[in-house]
This record gives structure tokens, sequence and C-alpha cells, in this order.
């Protein structure tokens, strides 16, 4: 966070948040045009398959014909399902990398990028497990893009998100490659797509950025609520980190113990905060009743007093006559 307190620093942090914005979209389309092309593959496909199937029943009455024809059908099979599988695993790799750019902007502070809050849910369902979790940044992305461009030649996929694009690209980009794959092709290959919705990152690097993003966030909420006292400034920062504290426990449960405790310590903050204040009430309450006590006693003691003292003084005036006779007493007369 240092870095970007000089100004070469948040230029440079602007200049990549620019680069993010547009490279983000550009791979959104990238991921929605292999899309179209394997839509138009798997077509393609399904039509060899029902030509091969008439053939064979064609030719099924002569078993050399029968065998021509599956092997004139074969070659052109397999070709288009290896290039479907491959299509799949670029999809897929596209769009890790999607959220590993997401990621790591949020880690270099371009917080702009995930003002939402169920955008970075998901940010942390992706850290956590290591893959997307949904296509809500490819939507995003997509959205986005076919918003603020006017080119005709963008594809109409990038514009038009339906529900049964959506249910494609959820078995395409969300699910484990490795059974499609399988049941598309039954070649031997199909099981090195077991990985590609995996990202690259190890859980300790994926820990390190989500502790990074949950300081920044934190950092964000404070320097918004700077102007305002340390309750106010607490409890937005208590309220921006509310998404990700949400998901406390499954950190915790995938072996996530700094993150975890990170997010306990902001919510702990706030809390330790308004326990002070009411120990601080408490204590200033207390005062009060013992100074009010004492001022109480001290009345009292002064009203005990006052009798005393008017009963002392009214002793003294009864002593008074008793000199009286000896004044008014006659004098010898040899004393002057």
């Amino acid at each position: 966070m240092q870095e970007s307190s000089s100004p070469a620093a948040a230029d440079s942090s602007w200049y990549e948040g620019g680069l993010l914005l547009l490279l983000l979209p550009g791979v959104a389309d990238t991921i929605l045009a292999l899309q179209q092309q394997h839509a138009e593959h798997s077509a393609a496909a399904k039509k060899i398959e029902a030509a091969a199937a008439a053939a064979a029943a064609a030719a099924a009455a002569v078993p050399a014909a029968a065998a021509a024809a599956a092997d004139a059908f074969e070659g052109p099979l397999w070709a288009l399902r290896s290039l479907l599988q491959q299509q799949q695993q670029q999809m897929q790799r596209l769009h890790a990398g999607m959220w590993q750019l997401l990621a790591v902007a949020a880690a270099r502070g371009e917080q702009q990028l995930v003002g939402d809050d169920l955008l970075l849910q998901q940010l942390l369902l992706f850290l956590v497990n290591g893959r997307p979790c949904s296509l809500l940044l490819l939507q995003a992305c997509s959205s986005s893009s076919s918003s603020s461009s006017s080119s005709s030649k963008r594809d109409a996929a990038g514009s038009c998100w339906s529900p049964a694009l959506e249910e494609e690209l959820k078995l395409l980009l969300l699910h484990d490659g490795a059974a499609t794959a399988a049941a598309a092709a039954a070649d031997s290959s199909s099981s090195s797509s077991s990985s590609t919705t995996d990202c690259c990152w190890t859980a300790r690097q994926r820990e390190a950025l989500l502790v990074r993003i949950i300081e920044n966030v934190a950092a964000a909420a404070a320097a918004a609520a700077a102007d305002g006292d340390e309750e106010n400034l607490l409890l937005h920062v208590r309220a921006a980190a509310a998404p990700l504290q949400q998901q406390q426990q499954l950190l915790a449960a995938n072996g996530f113990h700094a993150a975890a405790a990170r997010l306990f310590e902001l919510s702990r903050s706030y809390d330790d905060f308004l326990s002070c204040c009411l120990l601080r009430d408490k204590q200033q309450q207390q005062q009060q009743q013992e100074q009010q006590e004492q001022q109480q006693q001290q009345q009292q003691e002064q009203q005990q007093q006052q009798p005393a003292a008017a009963a002392a003084s009214c002793r003294a005036m009864l002593h008074i006559p008793h000199c009286l006779p000896l004044l008014a007493a006659p004098r010898p007369c040899g004393c002057l």
C-alpha cells in the first residue's frame, strides 16, 4: 500500500487499471467467439453422426459396406471431437485467466473493478476453490464491451445474453471438461482436460492475494470515511468487508486461516470500539454516581453539623446570665 502513495505509482496503477478495463472485455469477446465456433462445430458433428448412422443402416445387409461406411465417417468425427475438446479447454483457460486478472487488479488496489458485492464474493470463491464458480465476470465484461462498441463485426452472442447461452456456457466453462470430452470422444486424450478449469496458483499464493484484497477493501472504505469520526469509519469498514465476512467459515474450513483471521479482526475492531465506548460510558456513570453520593454525604454531614453548632452556641448563651450577678455586685468603697 505504500507504493501507491507516490504520484508515479498512482499513475502506474491508473494505467494498469485502464489496461485491465480494456483487456477483460477483449478476453470475454474471445470466449464468446469460441463458444459460437464450438456451437457450429458441435452442430456439424451431430450432422456427421446422423449421416453415419443413416449410412450404417442402409448398408446393414452388407457387412463390408457397413464397415466401409463406418471407416468413412470415423476420421471426420474424430477430428471434430478433438477440435471441440480443444476449444472447450481454451475457453476454460481464458475464463480462469479473467478471474486471475481480476484478482491481481484487486490485490493491486484497483477497487473500482470489484465494486460489486456479488463480484467480490465470487472472487473470494475463486481464490478459495482455485477455479471459477460463476459466469458473473464474463457476463459483466461481455455486456460492457457490447454496449461500448459500435463495430459491426462483433459477435451477436456478446450482446445477447440469453438463458440458453448461459446454460451452455456453464456446461463449457464451469464443469470439468473431462466428463464432457469423454462422452464426446472415446480416445485417451480426453483425460488431459481435467485441470483446465483450475488456475496455476498454489493455495498459499491464493491466500496471500486474498489477504491483500481484504486489506485493500478495508483501506478503501477507511479512506472514503476519513472525514468522519472513529465510529463511522469503523462501521464503514465493517460494511465494506461484510460480503467477504459471510464466507469466513468457508475460509477457515479450507485452511485459509490468515484471511479468516484478517476478516475477524475487521469485524472485531468495531465490536471492540463499541465495547470501549460502553465501558467508558459505564465508568462515567459510576463516577457521576460516586460524585453525587459524595455530595449527598457532604450535605448530610453539613446538616448534622449545623444542629450541633446551634446547640453549642445556645449552651454558650445560657452560661452568660450566670456571670451577670458578678458584674452587677456592689464594689467596695475603696475600690476604683
